[in-house]
Formats: structure tokens, sequence, C-alpha cells
């Protein structure tokens, strides 16, 4: 008889730990599921991010090519400021940027770099860097500047490489330069109500993608106006005032806000002529949920309103993350 009781005591022991193991797996199963689901929502919402952020883009290209169909390019504020579109899913905030409103970082002279690079609220040791070796990197010889760099510091990089010695061929090539990193390179407001909304990133100051060193007042940024010759941060703020009430179609205007002595040493350095080639900057977020998505993407308007990208950075927020 206790043998028999011995026996049921180890069986109900037995269906009990059994039952406590299920018990725990089916736990643990509900937590995977749980956690499965909440990724998979993630993912939508990530998903959802991205194609706001694309669609941005697509209307800032449609915008761009209607006005330039109609002539008159003109008013597409292509200065960097901020567009906002509400959408069911979620707001869409977009800037555009003509590239002829940027200084041309192949066709450099030391001082307007220097000048446009304060804007950015660098430290003196390292601005000295980014100039000096912005500088060597365009060059043709393999003699580095007393601050910049040549092969002797880019062969002990790992990986080693060298210097193009050369134009810039790819806006990314920047963040090889010493002293740039991505964040440097491609760093915006994140914030669109933010003074400087669109951005505080060398993309913003230069470009690659034109020949001519002159700017154009209509789209220039007004940190790119204060590296140039003869303009003050006062006069640089009027030009601004003025084109946003009307766009300059000539230099009648700007000389008389400038002033003639001041107006011959910035003459060179102006145009008022739009470009093709535009930079585009446009962040989805949901209005529900945190996910949001940023993209940045150069274009070059065609004929019969094609647009061609000429480069393309996807999630530029993670883009400097170590």
């Amino acid at each position: 008889m206790r043998r028999l009781t011995n026996q049921h005591g180890f069986a109900l022991a037995t269906v009990l730990g059994l039952l406590t193991l299920f018990f725990l797996v089916a736990v643990a199963l509900g937590q995977v599921a749980r956690l499965q689901l909440k990724t998979a929502a993630r993912q939508a919402e990530r998903v959802k991010a991205y194609y706001l952020a694309r669609a941005g883009l697509a209307r800032a290209q449609y915008e761009l090519t209607r006005l330039w169909a109609q002539g008159d390019p003109y008013r597409a504020r292509a200065d960097g400021s901020w567009q906002n579109w509400n959408t069911p899913e979620g707001v869409v905030s977009f800037a555009v940027q003509d590239e002829n409103g940027k200084l041309n970082i192949n066709r450099m002279s030391p001082m307007i770099l220097e000048r446009a690079l304060q804007g950015l609220g660098l430290d003196k040791k390292r601005l000295l860097t980014v100039r000096d070796s912005l500088l060597d990197w365009v060059d043709k010889d393999g003699v580095p500047r007393q601050d910049g760099a040549e092969d002797e510091y880019y062969l002990t990089r790992k990986p080693p490489y060298r210097p193009r010695n050369q134009a810039f061929e790819s806006p990314a090539e920047i963040t090889a330069v010493r002293g740039v990193d991505g964040r440097l390179a491609f760093s915006w407001g994140s914030d669109p109500a933010a003074l400087t909304p669109a951005g505080e990133g060398l993309w913003q100051l230069f470009t690659i993608y034109k020949r001519s060193t002159k700017v154009d007042l209509n789209s220039a940024p007004l940190k790119v106006l204060l590296a140039l010759p003869g303009l003050d941060k006062d006069t640089a703020a009027k030009l601004v005032e003025a084109r946003a009430a009307y766009p300059f179609r000539g230099f009648q205007r700007v000389s008389r806000i400038v002033g003639g002595l001041r107006f011959r040493e910035l003459a060179p350095w102006i145009t008022v002529s739009p470009g093709r080639t535009y930079t585009i900057i446009s962040r989805g977020q949901l209005k529900e949920g945190r996910a949001r998505h940023t993209i940045l993407a150069v274009v070059r308007l065609q004929s019969r309103g094609q647009t061609q990208n000429l480069f393309w950075l996807d999630d530029v927020v993670q883009s400097w993350q170590p």
C-alpha cells in the first residue's frame, strides 16, 4: 500500500512538473509572439515613414518640373526653406536647394572657404584642419598644407587610401577628407521650426555639380552669402528679405542694397540665374508612433519633364551613426 502511495505521489509530482514546464513554455512563447508583433509593427511604421519621405521627394520634383515648364523657376523656393505637407498618414517636411546657390568646392579660394566654415561653428583647430584638408584633396600636388593632409596621413587610415588630388566626384567623398565625418557633411536641422532648418552640414554650403564659382543670389543660404566678399550680416539679411518679396532678375536692386563700392567687390561672385540641379531633403513622420525617415537626394532636371538622380543618401540621420 505504501509503494502504491509513493507511485501516486511520484506521478502527481511529474504531472505538476510537466504542467509547470508547459506553462513556462507558453509564457515564453507568448513573450516571443508579442516581441515579434511589436517588431513587425515597428517595421511597418518604418516602411510607411520611408514612403512618406519618398512622397515628399516626388512632390518637390513635380513642383520644380512644373515651374521650369512654365518658364518661371524663380518661384521654386529653392533656398533650403522648409515646406510642410499634411497627409492622412503623417507629416512630410521637405526642403529644396538650388546647387547654383552653393559654393563650388572644387574651385574654392582659402579665404571664402574659411569664411563659409566659420558659419558652422567649428572650433578654430578643426576649422583650419577641414579648410586645409579640403584644399589639399582637390589640388594636384602631394604637399600638405600646414593643417592639411596628403598621402602620409591617409595611408595610415584603416583601410588606407590616397587623396584624389583632383575634383570631388561625389558628395559622399567629402567624408573621406581629414576632419570631416558624416555628421559634418550631411547634418541637418532635426526640427523644421529651427532657425536654420535647412541644415548645418557642408552639403548646404558646397556643391560639386557646377563649374562656375558664381553663386545664385536667389537661392544662396545666408551662410553662403556671408562667405562672399563685400557682404556683412545686415546686408546679407537685406538681400534675403528683398528676394523673398521679389526674386532678383538683374543687379540693379542688388547694387542699391549693397552699395556701389561693395557691389563692385561682390559682382564677380554672384549671378541671378537658377540652375537645373537641386538638392532635396525630405522627412516623413507618422502621426501615430515615432517612426520617421529622411532622404537626401541630388536631382537634375532634364528635358521633357524627366529627372536624373545624381546622388542618394537614404535615412540621413542613421548614416552618421557610429
